[in-house]
């Protein structure tokens, strides 16, 4: 029997880090995730109020006044911010990852993951691995809560990404999940 074998070229690209956020959000990963749905939640409700606050100031004053103003400034910013969170949280995620997330080669086989760079070489056991996701057409690996393996299937090189969830869920002995599973199993 032919052992298997994969290999992933992967040049990260502002998208893969919004997917990663957006993962986090959606299965609890993260050092902050549970206290930014909090936050999340305050900072819609402030900003819908104040620009409310500010429209209806504007309508019974017939005139722009400095409160009206301000409420209206402040109450955008939330908004501005609530809309546009996951994407300033993939930038600052790649800022501060950049040593870390340059264009990296992967090597996965009988004798786990291995992964390149120009700089470094980091080797992991498949024990290592503690979940497993597919998700916006990625393997994502955790590896622990805040570090994780994203293995988009355009960067394949090597072995069939239709048989590299199978592969590795067997290797790792942890089932291939999606965020739907993981809300199911919490309900």
């Amino acid at each position: 029997m032919e052992e298997k074998r994969f290999r992933i070229l992967f040049q990260p690209e502002l998208k893969d880090f919004e997917d990663i956020v957006a993962l986090h959000s959606k299965v609890g990963k993260g050092a902050m995730v549970k206290a930014n749905k909090a936050a999340n939640i305050v900072l819609l409700i402030v900003g819908i109020v104040l620009i409310l606050d500010a429209a209806v100031l504007i309508v019974l004053q017939r005139a722009l006044s400095s409160t009206s103003v301000f409420a209206l400034i402040v109450g955008a910013v939330a908004l501005a911010y609530y809309i546009y969170k996951q994407r300033l949280s993939a930038l600052m995620m790649r800022k501060n990852n950049e040593k870390y997330m340059k264009k990296q080669e992967i090597f996965i086989d009988a004798d786990g993951i291995r992964a390149l760079t120009d700089q470094a070489e980091a080797r992991y056991r498949f024990s290592a691995v503690e979940e497993i996701y597919f998700w916006r057409n990625s393997y994502v690996l955790y590896l622990d809560k805040n570090r994780v393996l994203p293995l988009p299937v355009r960067s394949f090189l090597e072995g069939d990404p239709k048989e590299f969830g199978t592969y590795i869920s067997e290797q790792c002995a942890k089932p291939v999940q999606t965020p739907a599973d993981k809300k199911n199993k919490e309900h």
